[in-house]
């Protein structure tokens, strides 16, 4: 399994992933409005502390929308694929290659990746996480 793993990623990884979060508009909504506040922290310098706290808490925001679309479509990815070799293996009258726990691993990581937002938020409202 652990081969095959591997042998996924590095054919997936590139072109498919870049390609997939090309059309996804949820991912391009995201990076666009990351690079428009980037670009306004820079080009409008906050003055105050309270100014740069707003506009820090603006940027780690957005970077944790985007971060979560990114995590969504490669997740996403992941398990079409995974899915379809299940399913060619199913064909070829085989077993499938992941094991129950596997099945659960993967619905605990999609359940992780849809909560991640909702945790960022509250993370940086209890000052848990901090700008590097």
């Amino acid at each position: 399994m652990e081969n095959l793993t591997e042998e996924l990623l590095k054919s997936r990884m590139g072109e498919p992933l870049e390609d997939r979060l090309r059309k996804d508009p949820s991912y391009v909504k995201e990076q666009k409005e990351l690079s428009i506040i980037l670009r306004e922290h820079w080009e409008i310098p906050p003055r105050t502390k309270k100014q740069l706290v707003k506009k820090s808490d603006k940027i780690w925001d957005s970077i944790g929308r985007y971060n979560y679309s990114y995590g969504k479509a490669a997740y996403c990815l992941g398990y079409e694929d995974g899915v379809r070799v299940g399913m060619e293996q199913k064909a070829a009258g085989k077993r499938s290659m992941f094991s129950l726990e596997d099945m659960t691993d993967m619905v605990r990581m999609y359940d992780a990746v849809k909560q991640l937002p909702t945790d960022m938020a509250l993370l940086c409202a209890t000052g848990m996480l901090s700008p590097p």
